[in-house]
Order: C-alpha cells, then sequence, then structure tokens
C-alpha cells in the first residue's frame, strides 16, 4: 500500500463529515434552532481534533516503518529563521547527486554541528516529507 493513501482516505472523510456537519448547521440555522446548531459547531470541533489525531498517529508510524537512507553529504547551510518569541532551526545539506535536503531541527542538534561539516547523513522520507535521523 502506498504511504498517501491513509492520509488522503482520513482527508476525504474527513472533508465528506465536515460538509455534512455544515450542510445540517445550515438546515438548522434556516429553521432558527440555535442549540442545535451550537451542537453541531460543536461537533465539528470535535471531528477536527480527532481528525488531527488520526493524522498524527499514522504519520507518526508511517516515519517508525520507513528505511532510514543514508547519503555522503555537506552541510551546506544552517537556517534561522527568527519570529516574535521563538526561531525555527533548518539544516540543509548537498547529497552527493547534487540535490538539496533541508530539515527542521531542533535548536541544540542546530548549534552542534557547522557549515561545511561532511559526513554521513542519515533521513527518513515519507512521500514529500522528510525527517532527520543523525548526520555524523
Amino acid at each position: 500500500m502506498s504511504n498517501k493513501r491513509p492520509t488522503l482516505l482520513l482527508n476525504i472523510t474527513f472533508s465528506i463529515i465536515i460538509i455534512f456537519l455544515i450542510i445540517i448547521g445550515i438546515i438548522v440555522r434556516i429553521n432558527d434552532y440555535v442549540v442545535p446548531s451550537l451542537i453541531s459547531m460543536f461537533s465539528a470541533m470535535i471531528c477536527l481534533f480527532i481528525w488531527l489525531l488520526i493524522y498524527s498517529k499514522i504519520k507518526n508510524k508511517l516515519f517508525r516503518e520507513a528505511p532510514v537512507i543514508e547519503s555522503p553529504a555537506v552541510l551546506s547551510e544552517k537556517i534561522q529563521e527568527d519570529h516574535r518569541s521563538i526561531s525555527d532551526y533548518f539544516l540543509s545539506f548537498e547529497l552527493d547527486d547534487g540535490s538539496l535536503k533541508t530539515f527542521p531541527v531542533v535548536r541544540d542538534v542546530y548549534a552542534k554541528h557547522s557549515k561545511n561539516k561532511k559526513g554521513i547523513l542519515k533521513y527518513k522520507q515519507v512521500g514529500t516529507h522528510s525527517k532527520l535521523v543523525s548526520f555524523d
């Protein structure tokens, strides 16, 4: 089974449920029932929360089961994006085949590595999403 199918199925199911709840909310709203309208909106919020939980669990499972890809690489760029009170950190690696891979990392991993360092890059890939395993 493709890695994209479970999330696609979840997205379609979730969309159908939300559309159904919105239609019920509109019908109920037309008839001026305030309480059922609030219940349908609350139900939509619960569905969103459940969908996010299930999506997160499936995505984590796919990453756990994905094989680790190893490739010689050079740390070509360290990126720090500052926001109001937080910063996001990224490491970009140039692989042997010339392609560029960028990974979000935590601050400690960002500080540990220096630019132009050569090593073996280990990462996991699920669809278009990549997760850094290590760089030694």
